[in-house]
């Protein structure tokens, strides 16, 4: 008798994320090579013994093994999310249907169709609808419409819920947004909450929401802290897309914290899991993003450009999406640093330096000219400058604080 035998099929209906989890079953993947394998045997086992049950159960098996197979296999989720379309009879089985097909959708960034989905779970809601709403908050997030999703997401949080997972989800889309928008403080304050109601397996990601948080406010001990609790949980239950984005936000703080090769390291190591795993395009184009960032401070431009490239590529096709414009901010800017190291090598004694002196060292002292400039011209008011410059007035600051100017002793 194996394992599979020992699983009975309300199980595998009501323990679903119990099986998702591995943290109740104390599931020994070793018998089976690989999660994958179990997965496929748990839904093998249930497609087999709900043959002879009535359509309601029928139902909430293929609905079961739909959300099992969205972790190794969309094309038969998909299947399985189709066959419950057609199952579906009462309001409730046809709100769980659309709800969770709305969700696999969004995972996977096919928004339109995840808004349709959404829009009919909630129109024929005769029950809560919060856990709807969240998702319609997470597909207005995604379009920009943050303040919409944020309304959305309070009223969630005001009305009387008795899901500590959906207040968790709620919490954390709102950490999001605040952090979006820049509310650092307010998005620690959701992710907290956040962290109370999800399972052990579910509550990496709000770890990696949490730290880029502190990361943000540069508090990088405890953003590294943060992190690695994200990469163990990851680790521990098989998580790709988990040791993917551990990976990736470790990058981000080793650049934060001037270690540009240990960044490079972590991003590399990030693209290559993702394309031996689960091929995340959005997360992809993420890691290609970052690699710009540190190959242009490195100097590598050549290479920084290939990589933003590669970004461009994938954020062309979600214009409301913040890295769009990001990465084309990035590409501006590293054409005038390539244009600008062409003319100074040529030109190195205008800016009072030595001939011998790196390009680095005169890319500073440019750097310094062009900000006090515009300091001069806003009258040292640092967010009047950052517009003439077409920066981000943080983008300026950080900036000036590597360089240490400080417009106040100027005025």
């Amino acid at each position: 008798m194996t394992i599979i035998d020992n699983i009975e099929l309300d199980q595998i209906i009501e323990d679903i994320d119990a099986l998702l989890g591995f943290d109740q079953l104390k599931i020994n993947v070793d018998k089976f090579g690989s999660k994958e394998e179990f997965y496929k045997a748990v839904c093998k086992k249930a497609e087999e013994t709900a043959k002879s049950e009535p359509p309601s159960i029928r139902f909430r098996v293929n609905l079961a093994c739909a959300k099992i197979y969205e972790k190794i296999s969309h094309k038969k989720a998909d299947k399985h999310f189709e066959f419950c379309l057609s199952l579906a009879s009462t309001p409730e089985e046809k709100q769980d249907i659309f709800y969770e097909y709305a969700n696999s959708l969004l995972n996977r960034n096919n928004i339109a169709k995840a808004r349709k989905y959404i829009d009919v779970a909630i129109s024929v809601c005769k029950r809560s609808c919060a856990k709807s709403y969240v998702v319609l908050a997470k597909i207005l997030r995604k379009t920009g419409n943050l303040l919409e999703a944020q309304s959305i997401l309070q009223k969630v949080l005001g009305s009387d819920i008795d899901s500590k997972e959906v207040i968790a989800e709620a919490n954390n889309v709102l950490g999001i947004i605040c952090f979006t928008i820049g509310l650092s403080d307010e998005a620690v304050k959701y992710f907290e909450n956040a962290l109370d109601g999800y399972p052990n397996y579910k509550k990496g990601k709000v770890l990696g929401n949490l730290g880029n948080a502190y990361l943000k406010r540069r508090e990088f001990d405890k953003a590294r802290q943060l992190f690695s609790e994200r990469k163990d949980i990851a680790e521990y239950y098989g998580d790709h897309l988990g040791i993917i984005r551990s990976n990736l936000y470790i990058g981000m703080l080793d650049f934060k914290e001037k270690e540009s090769k240990d960044a490079l390291l972590c991003f590399k190591y990030a693209l290559q899991y993702n394309q031996e795993t689960v091929k995340s395009a959005m997360d992809e184009a993420a890691i290609n993003l970052n690699l710009g960032v540190v190959y242009a401070e490195l100097e590598q431009f050549e290479k920084a450009e290939r990589f933003y490239l590669r970004s461009l590529d994938f954020y062309k096709n979600y214009p409301n999406l913040p890295e769009l414009k990001q990465v084309e901010k990035n590409l501006k800017f590293l054409k005038i640093r390539k244009e600008v190291r062409a003319e100074l090598t040529g030109k190195a004694g205008d800016f009072g330096f030595e001939e011998d002196k790196s390009y680095s060292a005169m890319l500073e002292s440019y750097d310094k000219h062009i900000i006090n400039e515009a300091l001069n011209r806003a009258d040292f008011n640092v967010s009047k400058a950052a517009k003439s410059l077409d920066l981000p007035t943080s983008t300026l600051r950080s900036k000036m604080d590597s360089l240490g100017i400080n417009p106040s002793s100027k005025k």
